[in-house]
Formats: structure tokens, sequence, C-alpha cells
């Protein structure tokens, strides 16, 4: 009996093979008009602004249907026997089209051509919303008719759901991942209704690297790849984006800062109100300590020493309090920073401790923290180095335009070098010491340290 129905099953799905094979075996006469009129249609509709044998990027005209785009991409793809895809994002494409007197970024659409079955863009985990992909099985002429125009099939409809149920997040975004990234620009998946801060720091150290500051315009959040954020890495100083006239929303140049109205400086008084600043250096002194800080307390809580970690807590809060003046929260700052700095250290280079799970557990919690700190540091010193370098070069009336942040400078400590270069010592030295405790570094953190090139 259990041989009678393997029998019928076998004949059920080879009577199913053979009429899909039936379908697929010659081109219907109502595909073959379809494919005229649209051969017809792309060529007055249409136009590519790229393609190669990986991708093809085209606008449609207004009026028309995406699926004339959709049979454009398969045409395109077929050519290296390929299929084609749309993602949900593709739509969200920024081309940049420069005509003379005039640029412009506009909005194309983006497919991918791959001869394998892909269900998700890859760089933004959207979705495959559109697809001629098929199973090459039901085809009888493969080679001619596999990789032709068709709406997406049940056959790959299956094959999203079953991704989709093995993992649910497959789909989810993730925020402050890097698209794109040169020496004149970073473009940052950000979030809506968010100062974005992880992004900005993203984009200065990137920057950095180059010897640059970073830009961040009002019409920036959706200017880049995909609706990414995009910042601008540039040497120069801009109080406004030199195309779109749009005001800047973020920087770390220094000589932006300086030679700000007054009125213009309200855009960024919430950055500054956080610790009470009042110059841009005082403000990173601020945000690298701060953030050295948590990662101090938590590696004393690995170490039990749970009542200066608390110490390290409260002067975190103390920071943020209007109360106190910024020249108190500096010394006081500095000086815990400087015995809790030497403490570490004796327990991070003495082997013979060793942690519990408890512990290693915040260890793990403290490296993002000391990542952070290091980032933040890096702007610290440029933002430094670029004052001095034009009160070196401006004499009297450079020192007279740099008076706030040269006041900063002393404001935050005398022997500002030696404090980075003390600060950035522990930091190496606490990656060093998880690598060597096998304390997991969730994000590849400490060869993301080396790239900033402390």
């Amino acid at each position: 009996m259990k041989s009678f129905f393997l029998i019928l099953t076998f004949i059920i799905f080879s009577t199913i093979s053979l009429a899909n094979t039936k379908i697929y075996t010659e081109i219907s006469k109502e595909e073959q008009n379809l494919i005229l009129k649209n051969n017809k249609k792309i060529k007055k509709s249409t136009k590519i602004f790229k393609k190669n044998e990986s991708a093809i990027f085209a606008f449609v005209g207004p009026g028309n249907s995406i699926s004339l785009l959709d049979f454009l991409a398969s045409s395109h793809c077929a050519k290296y026997k390929k299929f084609a895809y749309r993602f949900k994002d593709s739509g969200k494409t920024r081309v940049f089209f420069q005509i003379p007197n005039y640029e412009n970024l506009l909005e194309a659409y983006y497919y991918q051509c791959s001869e394998n079955v892909i269900i998700k863009n890859t760089l933004t985990n959207s979705k495959v919303i559109w697809t001629n992909y098929d199973d090459k099985s039901i085809y009888k002429y493969p080679e001619r008719h596999l990789f032709l125009y068709r709406k997406k099939t049940k056959t790959f409809n299956k094959i999203l759901k079953a991704a989709k149920k093995k993992d649910p997040s497959i789909f989810k975004t993730e925020y402050y991942k890097v698209y794109y990234k040169d020496e004149k620009t970073i473009h940052i998946i950000g979030k809506g209704a968010s100062h974005n801060l992880p992004a900005r720091k993203i984009a200065a150290s990137h920057c950095a690297k180059y010897k640059k500051n970073v830009y961040y315009f009002e019409d920036s959040f959706y200017a880049g790849i995909s609706s990414s954020m995009l910042f601008n890495c540039t040497a120069k100083t801009f109080f406004s984006h030199p195309t779109t006239g749009k005001a800047v929303r973020f920087t770390n140049d220094s000589q932006y800062f300086i030679k700000l109205k007054a009125s213009q400086k309200n855009m960024f008084k919430n950055e500054f109100k956080k610790y009470g600043s009042s110059s841009l250096i005082s403000y990173y002194f601020f945000e690298a300590s701060n953030d050295y800080l948590s990662s101090l307390e938590l590696l004393y809580r690995a170490y039990d020493l749970n009542v200066q970690a608390d110490e390290f807590k409260a002067q975190i809060e103390y920071n943020k309090n209007s109360k106190y003046s910024e020249s108190q929260k500096l010394k006081s700052t500095k000086s815990l920073i400087d015995k809790g700095s030497i403490k570490i250290e004796a327990k991070l280079t003495d082997a013979s401790v060793i942690l519990s799970d408890l512990g290693r557990g915040y260890y793990e919690q403290a490296l993002p923290y000391a990542y952070s700190a290091a980032q933040n540091t890096l702007q610290l010193a440029i933002t430094f180095k670029n004052v001095s370098e034009d009160i070196k070069s401006g004499g009297k009336q450079a020192f007279l335009k740099n008076f706030n942040e040269v006041v900063g400078i002393f404001k935050a400590l005398p022997e500002i070098n030696l404090f980075i270069k003390n600060l950035n010592s522990t930091v190496k030295l606490v990656f060093g010491g998880a690598k060597e405790k096998k304390i997991r570094d969730k994000g590849n953190l400490n060869k993301a340290l080396d790239k900033l090139n402390l």
C-alpha cells in the first residue's frame, strides 16, 4: 500500500511538471505582442542613467507603469544570462546630474542583475518586490525563455515566505550602517526624528582620516545612496551648502564656529547647552571624557571596584548639570580621569587577576564607550590643531578671531596634547586586555580602532 501511494504521488508531480513544460515550450502571441509593444515604449519613455553586467539605473517618464522599467531591466540583465531584481527601496536611488550653471539630485530606479536567486538588497536589507526569476526546470528551452520579462512568480513568493519564516528580522533596517564612503563623502542610514549622534561620530572619524572636516546640511538626510544621510568631507569652511544654499546642520570645523554670527550659533545651542560649553574644544573634551568615564565605570565594576565606579557615574551627571561652571567641570573631570586611568592600567596589566562571568560582561559593555571616547578624542585633537595652526599663520588678527577657542583650550587643560595621548594609550590598553582575556568584541571595534590611526 505504501509503495502504491509513492507511485501515485510521483505520477501526479510528473503530470504537473509536464503541464508546466508545455506552457513554457514556446512564447505565446500575447507575450510576443507585449515584447514588441514594450520595446517601442522604452525608447520613448525611459532613460538609462548607468548600466553594467551587475546593475542598471534608469528613469521612467510620467504616466508610465513601473512594469515598463521592469521589462527594460529584464531585457538588460538577460544579455548576461541573469535575472533582474527590483527592491522596495529601488526608487530611492539618488543620482547626480550636472548641467552648466545647474546641479541637481534626481531619483532613479535601481535594479540588480544576478544569475542566482536573491531575496534582499545586501546593502540595505530591502526586500525584493519584483523579479523575473523562475525555476529553470519547468522550461523546455531555458536558454531562450528563462530570462524574459514576467511578473513575479509563485515560486519566488514561496522563497520569500520561507526566508521570512526562518528569520523574521531578515529585512529589518540596520541603522547607522555605512552604505558608501570615499575621501569626499560618506553615506550612513539614519533614524528619523533623531539627532543621529552615532552617524555624526562615524562620519567625523571617516573624514579625519583624510585630514578633513565633516559637513552635514539641512537637505542631506535623504540625499545619500538609498535615502541615507549624506556627509561631506572637506578642508574648506562653508556657511551653507555651496549648491543648494541650505544651512549647515552639523560640522566639526572650528573655523565655522569661530566665524559664525551669534544668531547662527543658535542652531547648535542644544549641543553646547549639553555641557554648558563655550567652545568647540571644550565640547569635544566633555564628549570624549564622558564616554571614557562610562568605560571606566564599567571596567571598575568588572574588577569589583563598585565604590569608585559610582564616582565615575556621578561625574557624568555632574558634567551635565547647569549649576556648575564650565571651569569647575573641566578641572574635576580631568582630575578624576587621571586618577582613574592610573588605577585601571594597573589592573589591566595584572595577568594574575581572573574576571568572573559578571566581570567579563561588564568588560564587554565597556568596549563601545572606550571606542567612542577615542573617536571624540580624535575630533578634539583635530579642532585643537586647526585653531593652533590658524593662530600661528594669522598673528594677532587670527588670535582675536579665535579668542573664544583659545580660552576654551586653556580652560580645558593647558597640556591638552598630553591628555589626548594618555587617554588614547589607556583605550588601546583596554582593547589589548580584552583580546588577551578573550572578551567578546561585538562589532570588531578593536579593528576599527586601528583605522583611526590614534
